[in-house]
């Protein structure tokens, strides 16, 4: 449970830094919310239930990706949130 609210924290992080141009530092973030979530995933009861918050952190960070113009980097980074959860 704690990787969870550790996930929670991260991505507000990440959030606040995006909201103030930090792009760098709100990649970095988003990265490490979703490697945590991705962590409490694999350790709760039914992991299948998370993938949609692991693939949240990833379209958080495809998005800091395309805030900084990069689209290629952008697309690979929409196309691995899709992979993490194509619903």
């Amino acid at each position: 449970m704690l990787r969870f609210y550790l996930w929670r924290a991260l991505g507000k992080r990440a959030d606040d830094l995006r909201s103030g141009g930090d792009w760098d530092g709100a990649t970095k973030h988003y990265q490490e919310a979703k490697e945590e979530f991705a962590g409490y995933r694999r350790n709760a009861e039914n992991g299948s239930t998370g993938a949609w918050y692991e693939a949240a952190c990833q379209l958080a960070i495809a998005r800091g990706i395309m805030d900084r113009g990069d689209l290629d980097g952008a697309t690979t980074a929409y196309a691995e949130a899709f992979r993490i959860n194509p619903e």
